[in-house]
């Protein structure tokens, strides 16, 4: 092996220090300029050897292409291949217009593995000196016309190992192409804030937006299957609900299809202990969300009230809103929870539903559990109300519709189904009201579903002074920065996996917190200290 100091200063430039340790000049030319020409004898004996020294020697931020792969000459030969520069041309052909990443570069570089094991005799005839402690010749040609290490040169090499790997974690860990690049940026600058600009521009460390989408679609396949289709249906029951039901040993997710809309329930073990408390028969939050995957997915979680927050009951998620959909989804959703869930109440589901306004959903909500009293969410009412004041369509101007909402807050708010009826009365005679007949018309039919809405009508109702249906708002809070990190599924597939094997653990740290009088501040619904005689084993 050739001493350090006699390696040629500018060869030792161009080599990693590692490399240059393990090296034999056999020749080196120099111009008296930046070009020159050497050859050097290496000690890899393999092809795959010689692929990991090839990776290394890139590390001098020059991409080699496969120019010519020559066939192996005679039976000394094991491997020969001529390399270009990734900014010389391709097989000579000529760009049809200007490409920023042909600079016509002429440098090469050849490599050749000799075999090492041969008989005695053609050994002792061999006249390769070299042989066979250093088999493998490379005769490098180092005649660049651009300069190595600026953006335009940068910007066109092979993605690393190192950034491929913390993508692959940021994906696992939920983030979309852009964020995950996004925080791959962040982490640079932070990290190194000097070498920053030039970090940035280099591919090697820091891939295009177009590498992440490809990695990102190429790592999901691979383990959610394809992104739609009947290969995403397959996949859901393959990879997603068999491996976890075989796990639980119990039917915890199940799928069917209704006019080919997708329908898919979930209750894990942690939903069904949540069905043996009291609350679960009383009082039941029900809502939905879109925007969770790519595919429009719409997702129903229904929870129930507790000292810690709202509790999860069970998860529907479908491909649309239609009442017909959802109905099936309810009857499913029946299936996969216990006998007697709703803490024993079984089909007959609890007492209460609070949901928002949604026809399809309250209809489906009656049609399955009928004796169940469905009642609206305080806040949606008063929400609608108040866009129906403020939509132009409608011609109510600024000034009067603070009072026009002040009637309906006041018939929400009545003590007595009595004084509801005469704030009602009062304000249909109003001169005000009189005034505006599209506003008397939405006044007369919300006052028509005023059981629904209105407090005084909840009287007899344990309703425990929960009139909102805000816990469902929360929990979708939770969902889509927690588990989703605000960013879509891939496909329906790793959604359901997401819901599996990260909501129930969430939710088991909220309790173990609480339990420890130490409650998750990053929920929107703040619980209370939970005293010892509150706490019941199940």
């Amino acid at each position: 092996m050739m001493c350090l100091d006699n390696v040629p200063l500018r060869l030792r430039a161009i080599l990693p220090d590692d490399l240059v340790q393990d090296i034999h000049v056999c020749s080196f030319d120099d111009d008296d300029g930046p070009n020159f020409s050497a050859t050097f004898r290496l000690k890899t004996k393999t092809i795959d050897s010689w692929q990991q020294w090839l990776s290394a020697f890139q590390e001098t931020k020059v991409t080699w292409r496969v120019k010519t792969t020559m066939p192996a000459c005679g039976r000394s030969v094991i491997f020969k291949k001529q390399y270009r520069c990734q900014h010389g041309q391709q097989r000579n052909k000529q760009y049809s217009h200007f490409h920023p990443k042909n600079t016509n570069c002429v440098s090469t570089m050849t490599v050749t593995i000799r075999k090492t094991e041969y008989s005695r005799k053609r050994q002792s005839r061999s006249l390769d000196t070299h042989m066979p402690e250093w088999p493998t010749q490379v005769v490098i040609a180092w005649n660049h016309n651009h300069v190595l290490d600026i953006p335009a040169s940068l910007k066109y090499r092979d993605v690393g190992e190192d950034a491929v790997k913390n993508l692959q974690e940021l994906f696992e860990q939920g983030h979309s192409p852009q964020t995950a690049l996004t925080i791959l940026h962040s982490d640079m600058q932070v990290d190194d804030p000097e070498g920053y600009i030039t970090k940035s521009a280099d591919r090697a460390v820091c891939p295009d937006l177009q590498f992440c989408y490809r990695l990102y679609y190429h790592i999901f396949k691979q383990k959610y299957g394809a992104g739609n289709g009947q290969e995403m249906i397959d996949a859901i029951e393959e990879r997603v609900f068999a491996p976890y039901n075989a796990e639980m040993g119990m039917k915890c997710v199940s799928m069917t299809k209704e006019d080919d809309h997708i329908i898919i329930a979930i209750c894990t073990p942690m939903m069904r202990r949540v069905h043996t408390t009291r609350q679960s028969g009383e009082m039941v939050f029900i809502d939905s969300t879109g925007n969770i995957d790519r595919h429009g997915s719409r997702l129903f979680i229904l929870l129930t009230h507790n000292s810690a927050g709202g509790l999860p009951l069970g998860i529907m998620i479908t491909s649309c809103e239609q009442q017909s959909v959802i109905e099936k989804g309810l009857n499913l959703l029946t299936e996969v929870m216990p006998p007697d869930c709703f803490n024993g109440r079984g089909a007959a589901g609890p007492n209460i539903f609070i949901t928002d306004d949604c026809t399809a959903e309250r209809t489906a909500l009656r049609n399955v559990y009928p004796s169940s009293t469905l009642l609206l969410c305080i806040f949606h009412v008063l929400q609608a109300a108040w866009r129906w004041l403020w939509d132009s369509k409608h011609g109510i101007p600024k000034g009067s519709r603070q009072p026009l909402f002040q009637n309906i807050k006041r018939i929400m708010y009545a003590s007595t189904p009595e004084e509801a009826a005469t704030i009602h009365s009062d304000a249909s005679e109003d001169p005000l009201t009189l005034r505006y007949p599209k506003y008397l018309e939405y006044l007369n039919a919300l006052y028509e579903r005023r059981a629904f809405w209105a407090l005084s009508f909840r009287s007899s109702l344990l309703v425990r002074g929960n009139n909102t249906n805000n816990y469902a708002e929360a929990a979708m809070r939770v969902l889509k920065d927690n588990i989703l990190h605000r960013t879509k599924a891939f496909n329906i597939p790793q959604l359901v996996h997401f819901i599996l094997s990260r909501l129930g653990p969430h939710y088991q740290r909220k309790l173990v917190a609480v339990a420890n009088q130490r409650p998750m501040i990053s929920t929107r619904m703040k619980p209370t200290s939970c005293k010892k005689e509150d706490i019941s084993k199940v």
